[in-house]
């Protein structure tokens, strides 16, 4: 994804992000002070939005323009029903590098 397209991708997750980062005002969680459906539902944004940053090189510093929603990622990744049921983090980021990069390859060879 390069471009307008990517932009366009940046644009409408900043839009989303920023929906989810009102409704946690003044929330530990979205439906309160313990962890429900809506959290399970969005959580694998916690997870995924920080090795996609470590694999592609970049810190989107989302604590800057959506505090709660990056509070909410802290929060969420450290209740030990979520953090002991994770995936091994480097090892997810070192997965997510190789399948760009083997996308990469794919680019180039099709060319």
């Amino acid at each position: 994804m390069e471009g307008e397209e990517k932009e366009k991708a940046i644009e409408n997750l900043q839009v989303q992000l920023k929906a989810l980062d009102e409704e946690l005002e003044g929330k530990k969680f979205f439906s309160g002070d313990h962890i429900g459906y809506t959290d399970l539902a969005v959580g694998w944004m916690a997870f995924w939005l920080g090795v996609a940053e470590e694999a592609a090189g970049f810190k989107a510093n989302y604590d800057v323009k959506f505090p709660n929603f990056s509070r909410w990622m802290k929060d969420f990744l450290a209740e030990p029903v979520i953090k002991d049921n994770l995936p091994a983090y480097e090892k997810t980021v070192e997965f997510l590098r190789a399948f760009k990069q083997l996308g990469s390859c794919t680019k180039v060879n099709q060319k």
